[in-house]
């Protein structure tokens, strides 16, 4: 893999910090910040749909919570294979392409989600 023209002249240079992580919080901490707040979000967002979910279908729908484990851990499995997946996509068609196109998926979901839930309530009934 090659190098990125910044890098390389820096490295050519040999103008290499000597910590390079407290050059980092002194001259870009607010980007430092701004990573951390995404992942805070994304990392909740995941905790409380797992939370929830294990809560809500084992407290009110009844299956069991060796089987919501279960999935929860096939889904795991397929969001580690898939993300290398996404991501080679990303880079063909560009980040911001592919995060408007992964945006309106997510917000499309919970409406798949609610009609999938409908028609299993009708199908019992």
């Amino acid at each position: 893999m090659n190098e990125s023209p910044e890098f390389q002249r820096v490295k050519d240079a040999k103008r290499t910090a000597k910590v390079p992580v407290a050059e980092v919080f002194r001259t870009a901490w607010g980007l430092v910040l701004l990573c951390i707040g995404a992942n805070i979000i994304g990392i909740a967002g995941v905790y409380f749909t797992n939370t929830f979910m294990i809560a809500y279908t084992t407290q009110y729908v009844g299956i069991r919570r060796s089987l919501i484990l279960d999935c929860l851990f096939a889904v795991a499995i397929i969001q580690f294979c898939a993300q290398p997946i996404a991501a080679w996509i990303a880079e063909r068609i560009g980040g911001t392409r592919f995060l408007k196109i992964a945006a309106l998926l997510a917000m499309l979901r919970p409406i798949r989600c609610s009609c999938s839930c409908s028609m299993a309530r009708r199908r019992r009934s």
